[in-house]
């Protein structure tokens, strides 16, 4: 009989441990939210690319006044107009590249080229022009390059 009663008491105990567990990991899940709050913009020096010569594209985030850590992305660009030369990931906000930017091979629309990046900021950033990366393309042909177009 005291051997029931133990079993018992330990079975008990066991399912409360596995309760308070299952509530710890549920309100940590509600506090871990994603925080979206962050503008990305392009710059370049370049105001008019001419064919077959190179620019470079400077990537930039303004986080809007929240600390951030962590970045991810992909950059889309158009194959018939734009060949991209080379990707700049030195001296930037990024302290460690998960994913290194990099041109994304095999997208299926071989009218879109895509950089995919990713990378993290041990601490956090806080600024209104944050490097992220560069990329220096070479232009093919005329065209509209206005992101917004």
């Amino acid at each position: 009989m005291e051997q029931e009663t133990r079993n018992m008491e330990q079975e008990t105990r066991r399912r409360r441990q596995g309760v308070k567990t299952l509530l710890v990991s549920c309100c940590l899940l509600l506090v871990a939210t994603s925080v979206f709050a962050t503008v990305i913009s392009f710059d370049s020096k370049t105001t008019q690319a001419q064919v077959d010569k190179n620019f470079e594209v400077t990537l930039f985030v303004n986080t809007e006044q929240e600390n951030i850590n962590a970045f991810e992305g992909k950059i889309i660009f158009p194959n018939d107009l734009l060949d991209l030369k080379e990707i700049r990931d030195g001296n930037t906000i990024v302290n460690f590249w998960v994913e290194r930017p990099h041109k994304e091979q095999g997208t299926g629309d071989k009218k879109q080229g895509e950089i995919a990046f990713s990378g993290i900021t041990p601490g956090g950033y806080e600024g209104e022009k944050g490097l992220l990366f560069s990329a220096v393309f070479r232009a093919l042909r005329e065209g509209s390059l206005d992101p917004c177009s």
